[in-house]
Order: C-alpha cells, then structure tokens, then sequence
C-alpha cells in the first residue's frame, strides 16, 4: 500500500510538471498582441514618433543639436547684456542635454506611456469591442477610458500644483520680488539688478530641467508606463464638482493653496515690491495714497485676503451652490431617475438665478455708495478746490495732495474688507466669517481731508442681515430670472444652462456605467 501511494504521489508531480512544461512553451510561442490602430500611430518609430520625434525633435535638443550654434549665441549676448550667466542657464535648461525637453522628448522615442499611452490603449479597446459588435462591452470599456484619463490628468494638475507652489510662487516669484526690492532700494543699482536677472535665471533653469517641473509634467504625459489604478473607487458623498471645488480639492489646491494663499496678507510674498511700490507713490504724490491703496488690495485687511486668501477659496455662495445642485441632478441621473433629474435641474437654475439676482444687486448699491457717491463725488469736489486754487492763487500742491489722499481712500475702502470687492467675493464663493459687517462708504464731497491723513469714513446705509445693502431697494426686480428657471421659460440662458448641465450628467452617467 505504501508504495502504491509512493509511485501515485510520483505519477501526479510528473504529470503536473508536464503541464506546465507545455503551458510555458505554448504561452512563449504565442506571439505578443498587435498594438491596436492608435497604439500604433505613437509608437516608437510610428508615424507620429518618426514625424515629431525623429524628425524634429531628437535632431534639435541637447548639447549637440542643431539649433545649439543658435542658441549658443543668443546665451552669450544675454550673459554680456545682464553681466550674469542667465542666458547661458536658460538655454541649457530649456533646450540643452540635461533639459526635460531632451530627457523625454528628445530620447528616440516620443511616446512610451503615460497619460497619452494610457489613452491610446484604452481607445484601442473601445474600437476593438465596436469592431465585434459588442456594444456593451464597448460602452463599458468607454467608462473605463474615461475614468482613467480623468484619474491620470488629476495626479497631474496635483502635481502641477505642488510644483508650481515650490519652484515658481515660492522660487521665482518670492526671489524675484525681494531682488526687486533690493534694486529699488537705491543701493548699488547694476549690481543688485544683475543679481535679480542672475537668480532669475536659475530659479527659470529649476522648472526646466531635468529636476523641474516640466520634467514632472513630461514624464507623466508621455513616459510614465504605470496605468492609473480603477475600479475600487468608491462614490463620494459630496459629489464630483463638489468635490472639486471643496476645501484641499482640485481648484482650491491649484488656485488657493498654491497661488493666491502665498501672496496675500501682510507677510505675503508679493510684500517686498508691494511696499517698495507704495513708498514710491507716496514719495512722490506727499500722501500716503499708495501705501493705502496697497494694503487694502492685497495686505491682510483686504477683501481679496478676507474671502479668497483665507485658506479656503470656495466656501458657498453662488459657485458653491452651483456645485453642490449640479451634483444633485448628476447623481439622480447616475441613479436612473429622470424626473428627480429634471426637478434637480429646475431647482439649480432657479437658485443659480436667485444667487445672480443678490450678487448683481449687492454689487448695484455697493457702487453706487462707494464708487458715485464716495470715488467721483470726492473727485469731482476736489478737482473744484484744484480749480478754485489755480483762479484764485491758492494753495495748488495742497489741493493736488488732497485730491490723491481722497481717492487713494475711497479706492482703499472699495476694495478692503469692508467694501464692494469683499462683498462680491463673498458672493461669488461664500465666506464662512467674512471681516467686514458690509460695505462703508468714505467721507462727503465737502470733506476732501488733509493730505496727510486720510479722511474717515460714513456709513450711508448698513447690510441687512442677508448682506444686502439696505440704501437701496430690493432685488424683487431679478425675480424674473428666478421665474424663468423654475417654469422652464424659453429664455436663452436658461436653455444653454440646461444643455451644460445634460452634457455633463452624461458623460457621468458614462463613467458609471461600469460600477453598475
């Protein structure tokens, strides 16, 4: 008995390697899988590779290339213009052999994957299913498609965002500004401004070599072979758009984070050349017009830093609730609900009409009392006083400096956070604790102010406590916008809003098709 079971254990283990013995042979035999039409249009030495790439590219980038006797002597007539190596570093970042261009597009082989390889493929798939005549699987494959593009061109722009914050807000930009104070300093001039042109140039080099930016983006379009991952994505409570337009999303990364946060407040990185502007104005005008006008832009008291420098960029308001109804109709549609579809789709042109009606009249009365009433009726008041201190021999300098004083007031208001700009923000993209109680309006026509010290300001009519200013009427006269969107009215707007809307629930109803 147990060499029966010896020799039926021995009989198993040699069949089992024969097996796969004449599996691994078959499956070496088996020649690999043509690449499908597109595939083979980007393909190393395809059409597209050879007339791009070989043709143009390859022969022109790195240190060798043919536009080098060119671009050689362009660097050395910057270098002798700016007493600095900026040309010379420039031209070898961008076109050179340690350039990004040269690392990926000048390599012999234009595309080797990435987001546009990724693509190719996926369409391939998509032409194969249809040329079997299986639609369902053609349908699903689309959803694939779709689904990878967007998750691949999303860790681009993420990318993108971060870069952009590291290499040009927080290296060109900020160098470029605090060289730029230096030069208006008024210390050694040439020196400081060829260092500016010096520092220049390298922070330029950074994004466009082989470690930059551009490298990054390159790479991820065109070479990066790893397929984004799909199908265990889970539906996000908040929606798509929603989800886009939220706190550390897609627009509040690229726009906010990384852009608009660095270069508003007091200690933003615009502040060297902001405040070396203002002291210039000042200088000149006797008043402090320039610094006023500045710091109510872009310094921390500004609405600009109130509403969209605040860390979150899209907090409500009428983009924010565009988002969040938008997502209401996508998600009936991806749910097979027609008619909740079209009552989401009522209710979000109906209040898309309600939040334009309330941001047009805020912005109405808002300039009425800030910009008639406050900026040209002080205008035309002091321009009077210029007038009088010309016939009658007075104090023209003075008056001149009033009239600067004034305006750089009024401006100062309209756009801090207590004036129109905050209030249109606020609007626009919703402020979870807005600074300003509403929109003041500064000092009368007869109070033009001394030079030195800016006028205060009245307020003519406080906000109600919905933010709508109360020195003007009521915003019933944009109830037909509202009405128009709730009956369905044949009205352009409401019709091109709809159609905007269809197109996108269904390229969602596309990308869902494969989950179902």
């Amino acid at each position: 008995m147990h060499a029966f079971i010896k020799r039926a254990l021995w009989g198993t283990l040699l069949a089992g390697g024969i097996t796969l013995l004449g599996a691994a042979a078959a499956n070496a035999a088996e020649p690999p899988p043509e690449p499908g039409p597109i595939s083979s249009l980007l393909a190393d030495d395809g059409p597209v590779d050879s007339l791009v790439g070989d043709a143009i590219a390859d022969p022109i980038l790195g240190d060798a290339g043919a536009v080098a006797p060119v671009t050689d002597t362009v660097a050395t007539v910057v270098d002798d213009v700016t007493a600095s190596s900026a040309g010379t570093t420039v031209v070898d970042a961008l076109v050179g052999g340690d350039s990004a261009a040269n690392d990926v597009v000048g390599d012999g082989a234009l595309v080797e994957g990435g987001t546009v390889g990724d693509l190719a493929t996926n369409v391939d798939a998509v032409l194969d299913d249809v040329a079997a005549g299986d639609l369902d699987a053609a349908l699903t494959d689309v959803g694939t498609t779709v689904e990878d593009l967007g998750t691949a061109l999303d860790e681009t722009v993420t990318d993108a965002a971060t870069n952009l914050d590291d290499q040009v807000v927080d290296g060109i930009v900020a160098d470029a500004l605090t060289d730029l104070g230096d030069v208006l300093d008024g210390g050694d001039t040439p020196a400081e401004l060829s260092n500016l042109l010096q520092n220049l140039g390298a922070n330029v080099a950074d994004t466009a070599d082989t470690t930059g930016l551009v490298e990054d983006a390159l790479t991820t379009t065109l070479e990066d072979a790893e397929a984004p991952e799909h199908g265990d994505a889970t539906d996000d409570a908040d929606g798509l758009l929603t989800d886009l337009t939220e706190n550390d999303g897609l627009v509040d990364g690229l726009a906010g984070d990384s852009v608009l946060d660095p270069i508003l407040g007091d200690d933003g990185t615009l502040e060297p050349a902001t405040d070396a502007v203002a002291d210039l104005v000042d200088d000149l005008t006797g008043t402090t017009a320039g610094s006023t006008i500045l710091d109510s832009l872009l310094g921390s008291d500004s609405g600009l830093n109130d509403v969209v420098g605040d860390g979150i960029l899209v907090e409500g308001g009428l983009v924010g609730n565009l988002a969040d109804n938008a997502d209401a109709v996508l998600d009936e549609l991806g749910e097979g609900d027609l008619s909740g579809a079209v009552d989401d789709l009522g209710t979000t042109v109906s209040d898309l009409g309600d939040d334009l009606g309330q941001t047009l009249f805020n912005a109405a009365a808002n300039t009425a009392d800030q910009i008639v009433d406050g900026l040209a009726t002080d205008a035309v008041a002091d321009a009077g006083a210029i007038v009088e201190a010309l016939t009658s021999g007075g104090d023209v300098p003075t008056a001149l400096a009033a009239t600067v004083q004034n305006a750089g007031a009024n401006i100062g208001d309209a756009v801090d956070s207590t004036g129109l700009l905050d209030q249109a923000l606020v609007d626009l993209l919703g402020d979870a604790g807005p600074a300003g109680g509403g929109p003041d309006t500064p000092g009368g026509p007869d109070t033009p102010g001394d030079p030195g010290d800016p006028p205060g300001g009245t307020t003519p009519g406080d906000p109600g406590s919905d933010g709508t200013p109360a020195a003007v009427g009521s915003p019933a006269a944009f109830d037909g916008v509202t009405d128009l969107a709730a009956t369905g009215g044949t009205g352009a707007l409401g019709v091109l809003a709809m159609g905007l809307l269809l197109l996108a629930a269904g390229g969602v109803l596309v990308l869902r098709r494969r989950s179902v």
